[in-house]
């Protein structure tokens, strides 16, 4: 993984950790929201903002969708650990 993939992963693990510890998704960057709600898997969040998971996996981009499977295995690791 390249300095710049393996940055935004530390700050999509970052902005999940934070927004699983809140009852909802409201942290400010849109973006980091909705990418929250679908590393976390919380279909319900990406309702409230208004997005269906295409339209949220669009908004966020296939180079951050790319990074989910990776982040969300770090979180279950970091629970885990």
């Amino acid at each position: 993984m390249d300095m710049v993939n393996n940055r935004t992963l530390t700050q999509i693990v970052y902005k999940a950790r934070q927004a699983s510890e809140a009852p909802s998704p409201n942290m400010g960057s849109r973006g980091a929201a909705v990418a929250a709600a679908l590393v976390l898997d919380r279909p319900g969040w990406l309702a409230e903002m208004g997005y269906m998971r295409a339209a949220a996996i669009e908004r966020v981009g296939p180079e951050w969708v790319a990074l989910f499977p990776a982040a969300a295995n770090q979180l279950r690791a970091d629970t885990h650990a």
